[in-house]
């Protein structure tokens, strides 16, 4: 079962790109060049604030976890591991 939920979460994040782009579409058929550019330039700055608060939120559980478990951290290739 954790095998075919990695492989859809994998085929979700890989398809999402191209899910965005086709979405996109339509908004950008509606929208003036200037106004889409500005929609699209917002919502990425939105969306990297989100990303690292949840990046800092993960990092700090873990060493709050590790702490508790009375285990190591180890920060090895971009990620850390009790």
């Amino acid at each position: 079962m954790s095998d075919l939920i990695k492989s859809s979460a994998l085929l979700f994040i890989l398809l999402n790109p191209f899910l965005l782009v086709v979405y996109m579409i339509d908004v950008y058929a509606k929208l003036p060049p200037e106004t889409f550019r500005r929609v699209v330039f917002y919502t990425g700055i939105i969306s990297s604030f989100v990303f690292a608060i949840v990046a800092l939120l993960a990092m700090s559980y873990s060493v709050i976890f590790c702490r508790l478990s009375s285990h190591r951290l180890i920060y090895s290739a971009g990620s850390f591991s009790c």
